[in-house]
């Protein structure tokens, strides 16, 4: 009987307790944990090449790129040389799958590898690809801005613009009827400003700028700008000027004095006082009561 009760118990303890298996484990509730799915082990591994690198977008002085995405990559590096045989200069850009290449010299060939990395290393670089930037000069550039005038005279218009960035020249249209939209004249500069001079007084003129380079000229002008030119006097210069009984003599002819006398090319001179003589323009200015034989007298009048 005592022999009957000790067994019954161990049997009892043995099933009611989990039992180790050299390939199984069986528990308590008679699953095994060979039910269980597997986990996956992180890599210890550097990641894969990039594949697929490729140019997206080309302009003067930028390349776009792009690539595949690697799995365990947590970062890329792009390298890239001006020569397919020198050493390349690696750029990190970060765990993404585009890269805008900036800063570049216009009309020049850039190659470019690519590798992928992670805290295991980095992987080889791929295959290289090119690209030439745009030159600037074979695309046509844009209208000129910010169109003014620096002066304006009765006889010279100055006017200034915006530089154009690949801009070779500027082709500055006049026209001088206020009812027509044509532009006869034309002139050419490389400069961002032009002097007209010689100009007719009290005169209407109108001008558009354009820019032009090996791609032709630029669609579209820049605003237009109009004035008039103002009221103006001319100079004239007398020599062998002489002075008798407060009447101005010069060259033996009668141009002014006491009564005031004019004559059709001085019909502006109102009184002697306000004429101004000198030796040589816009230096040593006297009054006409002062003038010796054989100055200049500068007289304005209308033209």
């Amino acid at each position: 009987m005592r022999i009957l009760t000790i067994t019954l118990l161990l049997f009892l303890i043995v099933g009611g307790c989990n039992y180790n298996d050299k390939d199984n484990i069986i528990q308590e509730n008679g699953s095994s944990s060979a039910d269980k799915p597997e986990q996956d082990i992180p890599s210890t591994a550097p990641p894969e090449t990039p594949q697929n690198l490729s140019v997206r977008n080309i302009l003067e002085t930028k390349i776009y790129l792009s690539w595949d995405t690697v799995d365990n990559a947590t970062g890329y590096k792009i390298y890239y040389s001006k020569s397919l045989n020198n050493e390349y200069i690696a750029h990190d850009c970060g765990n993404g799958d585009y890269y805008c290449h900036e800063n570049l010299e216009y009309n020049t060939t850039y190659y470019y590898r690519i590798s992928a990395y992670n805290d295991y290393g980095e992987s080889k670089l791929s295959q290289y690809v090119e690209a030439t930037t745009l030159n600037p000069f074979f695309i046509k550039p844009q209208k000129p801005n910010n169109i003014k005038f620096l002066s304006v005279t009765h006889d010279t218009i100055g006017i200034s613009w915006d530089e154009v960035y690949n801009a070779l020249k500027y082709k500055i249209y006049m026209n001088l009827d206020p009812f027509n939209n044509t532009y006869p004249y034309v002139y050419y500069t490389e400069n961002t400003n032009i002097n007209f001079i010689e100009l007719q007084s009290s005169q209407y003129y109108c001008f558009k700028i354009n820019s032009y380079n090996y791609a032709g000229e630029c669609d579209s002008f820049g605003d237009d700008i109009s004035t008039i030119t103002q009221e103006a006097y001319g100079i004239i210069r007398l020599r062998n000027i002489s002075i008798y009984h407060n009447t101005l003599y010069a060259d033996g002819n009668l141009i002014g004095g006491t009564p005031a006398h004019t004559t059709r090319d001085f019909d502006c001179l109102a009184g002697y006082r306000d004429i101004l003589v000198s030796n040589d323009i816009g230096t040593n200015w006297e009054t006409y009561e002062y003038l010796q034989k054989d100055q200049i007298l500068i007289v304005p009048y209308m033209k």
